[in-house]
């Protein structure tokens, strides 16, 4: 889809990450999107509809009938994990509450905001990032995320 997207001289962003793969004889790091199923375009209103018609394009999120539209500065930090994206998940001790808004201090996701929406284990935090109702798995140190 990128690439159809790309060639149609669309701005297009995906976010990925890398993990390991399971196969019946093998494990191996493969790169994969961050949010499976999503892309991001920057689009007027021409190129919204160039982009609904692409082959593959299902549907554009929107809120109370509204595109749905992300901020420069989180795309912008999304961007920075593609130069990092095997170290996406920070190492922490820390453990916000559950429900609290904080925003991420170090690591390849700095300066991003999102809400604790679970706490897995000792380190590792479901952040939700709101303006796409997306959830992220983040490991934190205990500096790396300031409670909003």
């Amino acid at each position: 889809m990128e690439n159809r997207l790309d060639e149609q001289e669309v701005d297009v962003f995906v976010p990925k990450c890398r993990v390991v793969r399971q196969w019946k004889d093998r494990k191996k790091k493969v790169t994969v999107p961050l949010f499976p199923n999503y892309l991001f375009a920057n689009v007027d209103e021409y190129d919204r509809m160039k982009v609904l018609q692409t082959n593959g394009i299902v549907r554009m999120i929107t809120f109370a009938g509204e595109p749905a539209e992300m901020g420069e500065d989180e795309i912008d930090q999304l961007k920075i994990t593609q130069h990092t994206p095997e170290r996406l998940e920070v190492l922490s001790s820390a453990r916000p509450p559950v429900g609290s808004e904080v925003k991420v201090e170090q690591g390849p996701l700095q300066g991003l905001k999102g809400v604790v929406r679970e706490q897995r284990g000792q380190h590792e935090l479901l952040l939700e990032i709101r303006t796409i109702r997306q959830v992220v798995k983040v490991q934190l140190d205990e500096a790396a995320v300031e409670v909003l």
